[in-house]
């Protein structure tokens, strides 16, 4: 007596390929689900992060000198805020945003602090700052929910 298997081998059927094939469509069709949500997802919270250090250079420039106290945090955010910019930058052949984000995080490194928030010059550095952090979000292109929606889930 033969297995199930083999009599339908002999008949040239494959139920096995048939599933695979349907299981390695599925797998895709899930695999590219996930990549654009991951997408949409890195995108807010670039989003995210490029708010809070808008948030973050003006209330450092509406306190002035009474937010001396926080001047190190806040330069520290936004050094490796923009370092982190930069090296996202890069990748896509984005080099204008690269190097404005390079020079923002030269300008306000910790180290060697290279002006205070008091005063009127660093008021305006602060300001041209948010207008570069607000530049480049809205030059950050739409994200793809229309691949997501084409997939069969409706957003």
């Amino acid at each position: 007596m033969t297995d199930r298997i083999d009599g339908d081998l002999a008949f040239g059927w494959d139920t096995c390929q048939s599933v695979k094939s349907v299981d390695e469509s599925v797998w895709r069709i899930g695999e590219h689900r996930n990549r654009a949500r991951q997408a949409h997802a890195n995108t807010a919270r670039v989003m995210a992060l490029k708010w809070a250090c808008i948030a973050a250079l003006l209330s450092m420039a509406a306190l002035g000198t009474h937010g001396a106290a926080y001047q190190l945090a806040v330069r520290t955010l936004i050094t490796t805020s923009a370092l982190f910019l930069v090296f996202r930058a890069v990748p896509d052949r984005k080099y204008l945003s690269a190097a404005m984000f390079f020079a923002i995080a030269v300008l306000y490194n910790p180290a060697p602090a290279l002006f205070s928030f008091s005063g009127f010059w660093p008021l305006l550095v602060a300001l041209g700052s948010v207008a570069l952090f607000a530049a480049s979000l809205v030059m950050t292109g739409p994200t793809h929910l229309e691949s997501i929606q084409m997939l069969g889930r409706k957003s």
